[in-house]
């Protein structure tokens, strides 16, 4: 994280759709005899701190990835780098929701990518004959420093509430950043018997700001390039110009069926009626 700021530029997407890592390892076999325990979240030890302030219910030092875990109802267990590297297909896949965080959007630690081949076969492979892979969320920011760090909406909106476990600094749940993660791994693991992913993974997305600052300090070309991609997210989501640009949003959104159903008239239209009336059938 270079300095107090990173937009909030999130990426929500299929790990297959990029192919990210996630190919299954030559000869791999299917699984379809696995099963989830329902409420479960691993996380990889390696990809996150317990730096922030945060405690379990017992008092022990606990990382924003696994206090959110527990508001979105998973209970969470921390595995180091290496265990998680060792695990297999069957062990991964007893858990509902697989956890990759990234404290300082540095780099994605080297154990969530070694071991792919086994978390990318339990998240993308069919599991319980349910028919259905596991849904599988990339975040293009740290939302960690967001909550500590990030601007306008990704800080808490209020004080900590009465019965938070000492000594927080914060709620993470009063913040737009902690939300957002929150749902996401709501989302993560939403699919019936089938396990999966929360990925953080912003170090691509914030390697074009860092490569124009100096000594890790802000330059105008680093703070106009980090505004711009603010302004980008925010009118990706719909968050800049108000009502107007959400009401634009949609009329998009609704263009591609408007232009399924046109095409197929026109194609009726234009191609089919006239071959019919060719070959003597009533077109109707």
């Amino acid at each position: 994280m270079t300095g107090h700021r990173r937009s909030s530029l999130v990426v929500i997407a299929a790990l297959g759709l990029f192919g990210f890592a996630v190919t299954p390892a030559a000869g791999a076999t299917a699984i379809t005899d696995y099963h989830y325990i329902p409420g479960t979240a691993l996380i990889d030890g390696d990809s996150v701190t317990t730096a922030d302030g945060l405690n379990d219910l017992n008092g022990q030092l606990i990382s924003e990835e696994a206090y959110i875990a527990e508001k979105a109802g998973f209970t969470p267990t921390v595995v180091s780098g290496s265990t998680w590297d060792s695990m297999t297909v069957g062990q991964l896949s007893s858990y509902q929701l697989l956890i990759v965080g990234d404290p300082d959007c540095g780099t994605t630690p080297t154990s969530a990518t070694s071991n792919a081949h086994a978390w990318g076969q339990v998240v993308r492979s069919t599991l319980g004959l349910n028919g259905f892979a596991g849904n599988r969320v990339v975040v293009g920011t740290d939302l960690e420093s967001a909550l500590l760090h990030g601007g306008g909406a990704a800080q808490p909106s209020g004080p900590p509430g009465a019965n938070l476990y000492p000594p927080e600094p914060i709620d993470p749940m009063l913040s737009g950043s902690g939300r957002l993660m929150a749902n996401m791994m709501r989302y993560a693991g939403a699919v019936p018997d089938a396990t999966g992913i929360y990925f953080a993974f912003p170090r691509p997305f914030n390697a074009l700001i860092e490569f124009f600052t100096v000594n890790g300090v802000d330059t105008p070309a680093s703070q106009t390039i980090d505004d711009a991609i603010a302004w980008l997210v925010r009118l990706h989501f719909g968050r800049a110009y108000g009502v107007g640009m959400k009401v634009a949003w949609a009329i998009l959104g609704l263009t591609p069926i408007a232009l399924c159903i046109t095409g197929v008239l026109m194609w009726w239209h234009r191609v089919v009626r006239p071959s019919l009336r060719r070959h003597g059938s009533p077109a109707p």
